[in-house]
């Protein structure tokens, strides 16, 4: 049986013309062309970089985080901390209650996106919240 003809870069050639070892070389590298050619989009995002927050001027917004998760006073603060690059909000102010040793062990991740209260969550190992310094909410003026 003879194998179909097909026109290829102009001229008539076979399919079994094409060497297999090359079509193998063009299907291995073409992934990478691929995933090279996305990280440079990714690389010329624009990087908009705003302010941390003041812990000092976000004390209300702390204590209705604390009183979304139902935590109980006294409290104690960390940061504001460089969120994950990932994370709608550049900003993290972590917080936990130190009225026992259970709910201390507990920490929360206050998010904060321009400056404003954005969400609260339970502090995970990317957040970086058990590794900081905490001090009481009520000695920051």
């Amino acid at each position: 049986m003879i194998a179909p003809a097909r026109v290829w870069e102009g001229q008539w050639c076979r399919w079994d013309s094409i060497p297999a070892t090359g079509l193998m070389r063009l299907l291995k590298v073409l992934p990478c062309f691929v995933l090279a050619a996305c990280s440079a989009v990714i690389d010329d995002l624009p990087q908009t970089t705003e302010p941390a927050p003041y812990i000092s001027t976000v004390i209300s917004d702390l204590k209705k985080a604390a009183g979304t998760e139902n935590m109980a006073g006294p409290l104690e603060v960390a940061g504001p901390i460089a969120a994950n690059s990932i994370s709608s909000a550049p900003w993290i102010i972590c917080l936990r209650s130190v009225a026992s040793e259970r709910a201390r062990r507990l920490v929360y991740s206050v998010f904060f996106k321009n400056g404003k209260y954005d969400s609260v969550r339970l502090s995970v190992i990317v957040d970086g919240c058990e590794a900081q310094t905490f001090t009481p909410l009520s000695d920051i003026k």
